[in-house]
């Protein structure tokens, strides 16, 4: 209870898992308050602690706000969080608010079914995904104040320039718009071979392309048979290693990112 009134928000938390805990009735208000009024990390924290619980009113609660989201009245903040709530469940009426809810994504929306994952995010948990997960090597291609790789854009000023549904759909579709100058060209060689990269330099006998490795490779224009465009180089299947916790982490993360060109030269072409 001395945690409940504490003035940082992750104690706050912890109390009222603690106490959800060891007297399931009495958390129930200070749980449903936290989700009307408290913090973002409260908020979500407080479903995911009435996802837990097992008594009937904990479900009541998640009920009714199961019933707000299909209404479209929740915060974007917390969409998700009462999605996997819900799911935890198994209860037949969360259920079917759930597929209430799947009904009304729009179609042909490349986003549909990760709008969920635009606000919310914690920036830490995103940081650690681009720079520290060898699943999804966020840094390999693309670096955020000098740390990482140059295959792709830099993104050290992307939340400046990008808002958030530009930043998820750039990772879960990322052939619907390719970065200017980050173009994949396929040259077809006269000996056979095949190369894929991002032109870099292009000269009126020479193209210089990057691979997916950071390679830069020369290849003298009179040895190309022939020439194309290639989809983006970022590869599509990788929003399959990340969650939609993590899309919003990253989001979050990325969002944040607003470094400031250093002269009038280093405008960021994201």
């Amino acid at each position: 209870k001395t945690a409940i009134r504490d003035k940082h928000a992750a104690l706050r938390v912890a109390g009222r898992n603690v106490l959800a805990r060891h007297e399931p009735e009495a958390a129930l208000q200070p749980l449903e308050q936290a989700i009307e009024s408290g913090q973002t990390s409260e908020k979500q924290g407080a479903i995911a602690t009435l996802a837990e619980m097992q008594i009937p009113e904990a479900t009541t609660i998640l009920t009714k706000w199961m019933q707000r989201l299909v209404k479209q009245e929740v915060p974007a903040e917390i969409q998700l969080d009462l999605l996997k709530a819900a799911a935890l469940k198994k209860s037949p009426e969360l259920d079917q608010l759930r597929d209430q809810f799947e009904a009304q994504r729009p179609e042909g929306d490349a986003l549909a079914n990760y709008l969920e994952s635009l606000s919310g995010g914690n920036a830490a948990r995103g940081r650690e995904i681009f720079f520290g997960r060898s699943d999804t090597s966020c840094r390999r291609c693309h670096q955020i104040r000098n740390n990482g790789g140059e295959v792709g854009p830099d993104l050290s000023g992307i939340g400046r320039d990008k808002d958030r549904r530009y930043l998820l759909e750039a990772i879960v579709a990322p052939n619907k718009a390719i970065a200017k100058g980050f173009e994949t060209a396929v040259l077809a060689l006269l000996d056979g071979k095949v190369v894929v990269g991002i032109i870099r330099n292009e000269t009126d006998d020479t193209l210089e392309v990057m691979d997916a490795k950071g390679t830069v490779i020369r290849v003298p224009k009179d040895e190309i048979d022939e020439r194309a465009t290639g989809k983006s180089a970022m590869p599509e299947e990788i929003v399959k290693q990340l969650s939609k916790d993590d899309l919003r982490d990253l989001v979050e993360f990325l969002i944040q990112q607003k470094q400031k060109p250093k002269g009038p030269s280093a405008k960021h072409e994201g």
